[in-house]
């Protein structure tokens, strides 16, 4: 069942690479797939860039949060996110998610991530040094349900590609991220039917399990103690002003602590790093 999930995944990015028509995604991989439980921790992520299935961890929380009682989480749903205060990396990166269901209970989540060529925003491709706020960059989507009970809902369609300088590009993006989406909710649910949902969703469980035990021995098996590394940024988009990245390990038994307060506060250029995206660099 392990490698089945794994499978799936990978079979994910490909659909998601053979639908989509950005060189974004072809060519330079800035995607990725992933199986969450339901509670958003990853079961399994796709081949390509780790960023995204970190994010996409975060972006079901605030779907969760958000839509769990306002418009509600069912089977056939998908919601649609690229806003980095909710989980995403940044504009360009817009982000799929489905629930998946067996036997009327949520056995999980299926997600994918795809940089798009344009959103909208000051400057061709969303890509704008020159900003000085996110408003500048782009049309921002909190946790919106782009497809209710398996039909596309046209307005919100429409206003996300009307936002676009690029629109045959984005919705062919959008496109393959839900195809991509329902190959890997076809997958799970052949799996559940195969082998009965609680024993998949007990395997994703134990996955977990097993790597924190393994994560843990590899951590208890270095020297305890505190590290630090530091690095700077000497511009932000606008001027010649030093930033500084500061990190301290604090390492303890198994647990190994990273701490970045020490870094510089946000910059008013387009250097800064989201939760999600220092998650998925950790």
């Amino acid at each position: 069942i392990k490698n089945k999930l794994t499978a799936i995944v990978a079979q994910q990015s490909t659909v998601l690479k053979a639908v989509c028509g950005s060189p974004l995604v072809t060519e330079a991989n800035d995607c990725n797939t992933g199986i969450y439980l339901p509670n958003g921790e990853i079961a399994a992520f796709g081949p390509h860039i780790v960023f995204h299935s970190g994010s996409m961890e975060l972006v079901v929380r605030h779907i969760i949060e958000d839509c769990g009682e306002s418009v509600g989480i069912h089977a056939g749903d998908v919601f649609i996110t690229n806003d980095p205060y909710k989980g995403a990396l940044h504009l360009p990166d817009v982000t799929m998610l489905e629930p998946v269901f067996a036997g009327g209970d949520q056995l999980g989540w299926v997600g994918a991530c795809a940089h798009m060529l344009d959103v909208g925003g000051m400057l061709p491709s969303s890509w704008c040094p020159t900003a000085t706020e996110i408003y500048q960059e782009g049309l921002i989507l909190p946790p919106t349900k782009l497809v209710d009970a398996g039909k596309t809902r046209p307005d919100v369609w429409n206003l996300i590609l009307t936002a676009s300088r690029l629109p045959a590009s984005l919705g062919l993006g959008l496109k393959a991220m839900l195809a991509a989406n329902a190959h890997g909710r076809e997958g799970i649910t052949r799996l559940a039917e195969r082998y009965g949902a609680a024993t998949v969703r007990a395997v994703m469980t134990t996955m977990l399990d097993i790597t924190e035990t393994q994560t843990r021995a590899r951590i208890a098996a270095l020297p305890d103690g505190t590290f630090r590394a530091r690095n700077y940024l000497d511009h932000d988009g606008h001027a010649n002003r030093l930033y500084t990245v500061d990190v301290e390990l604090r390492k303890s038994g198994d647990e190994l602590v990273f701490d970045y307060s020490g870094s510089s506060p946000q910059a008013p250029g387009f250097v800064n790093c989201t939760a999600s995206g220092l998650r998925g660099g950790v």
